[in-house]
């Protein structure tokens, strides 16, 4: 009952050891992102703190709850709770285990409104930008690009004559938009403007938001939270997702098709892009 094997081993039987292994060999095959390659390691860690047994075939609904359980007590938000229980569920159905848990037993957790900055907020942000903080977060807040779309945007990913910004595969640095998907986005004239400027600038690399050695920029969020602190805001209310928020909550707001903001954002579903709707 507790989950300690004491009998020989048995070859025929399926560790959970090896079944972690299995899909974790599986999802690399399947050429899966690298974050959500870290998102199962860190879950798979989790589980086997909470539980001790040896085999695939003895994890058991009451291992399910426990497991969930031990993730509350680690103060883990209940969202992040149900991503990890779903994420195992997904675990558990590529091996052909299905119905351990009852109705009700998946936590919940509550669908937070989306959260969008200010037009006061964003003036006192960039008021406290230089010249090239401001085009980097101009350019998220008027494109609604997600932080790695910013990361690996190229020069060829523009069109100033045409005034658009292409999201595109980066085969070079291992880059593929969410959801396999390319998209299009107008560029607003001025912003156009100042990037066409820039890229007459900037001579050491093909990316238009490099670091100061060339490489892709994956520091945006702590130069964002410096910035806000700098310009006497909360950096705790500052993050990167929330000018991609504010971009599509605007254009909701200006009364742009609710299609073409989710042609914009490269979301899947409508109804995503339906939650920025602000009632008026």
């Amino acid at each position: 009952s507790a989950g300690v094997e004491l009998a020989p081993s048995d070859p025929a039987r399926l560790t959970l050891k090896d079944a972690i292994a299995q899909f974790t060999d599986d999802l690399t095959l399947l050429d899966r992102r690298h974050r959500t390659m870290a998102a199962y390691t860190l879950m798979f860690a989790n589980f086997q703190a909470s539980c001790s047994k040896t085999y695939l075939d003895q994890i058991e609904r009451r291992d399910l709850l426990k497991f969930a359980a031990s993730l509350r007590k680690d103060g883990l938000s209940p969202r992040t709770v149900s991503n990890r229980w779903l994420a195992f569920a997904a675990f558990l159905k590529h091996h052909g285990i299905v119905g351990l848990s009852k109705k009700g037993d998946a936590p919940k957790f509550v669908e937070a409104e989306p959260e969008c900055y200010e037009k006061e907020e964003v003036a006192a942000f960039f008021a406290a930008c230089d010249a090239s903080q401001r085009l980097l977060f101009e350019f998220l807040l008027k494109t609604g690009v997600r932080m790695q779309e910013a990361m690996y945007c190229t020069w060829a990913d523009f069109d100033f004559k045409e005034r658009t910004f292409r999201v595109k595969a980066k085969p070079e640095f291992k880059f593929r938009p969410k959801s396999w998907e390319e998209r299009t986005i107008p560029l607003e004239e001025g912003l156009a403007a100042k990037l066409q400027a820039r890229q007459k600038a900037l001579k050491r690399s093909g990316l238009v938001f490099p670091t100061r050695s060339g490489k892709p920029n994956n520091k945006m969020l702590q130069a964002c939270k410096r910035i806000a602190k700098r310009a006497g805001l909360d950096p705790e209310k500052f993050w990167l997702h929330k000018f991609r928020a504010t971009f599509c909550t605007w254009h909701a707001d200006a009364g742009v098709p609710i299609p073409t903001i989710q042609l914009w954002m490269g979301h899947k579903d409508l109804a995503t892009t339906m939650r920025y709707l602000r009632p008026n």
